[in-house]
């Protein structure tokens, strides 16, 4: 290694040599501070003028070295997200019960299989093959497993 360069050392990596991150305590805070207003991670990106690979090169970093600032990025990241998606969820939750149609969409996105476009679409196979047995025709084989039922 090189001896006449400081380590970085705010990084996790007390070995590593190099210039300081880019990763300012302000930036830190201003990500954070998107992303729990539900911004996607590359909106934040380019409002904060960051490419969208330095920014996963930071969580990468995080994941890779568990002490220092992208570790701490890392979590602080996750947290934010999840927040900001509970958030988001809660209206959802709270509006449903005076608007259907928020409970609709939730339900459609929740289970997609038994209350989406897919669910009802598999419904309507099912009663195509059932009439199409009725009819004494044999239907083609579905490769689709029956435990995705609607329970009510």
């Amino acid at each position: 290694m090189n001896d006449t360069i400081p380590p970085n050392d705010d990084d996790g990596d007390p070995g590593r040599h190099g210039r300081p991150t880019k990763l300012t305590d302000a930036l830190f805070r201003a990500f954070v501070d998107l992303l729990l207003r539900g911004s996607f991670r590359s909106t934040a990106c380019g409002e904060l003028g960051v490419a969208p690979a330095t920014f996963r090169r930071w969580l990468r970093n995080g994941k890779a070295y568990p002490e220092g600032i992208y570790a701490d990025f890392r979590r602080a990241v996750a947290a934010a997200e999840s927040r900001a998606e509970h958030q988001m969820v809660a209206r959802i939750v709270a509006a449903a019960a005076e608007d259907w149609q928020a409970a609709a969409w939730l339900l459609e996105r929740k289970y997609p299989h038994r209350y989406g476009e897919l669910g009802e679409l598999k419904r309507e196979v099912r009663e195509l093959e059932k009439k199409m047995r009725d009819l004494g025709l044999d239907p083609p084989k579905s490769d689709e497993a029956e435990d995705d039922e609607p329970t009510g």
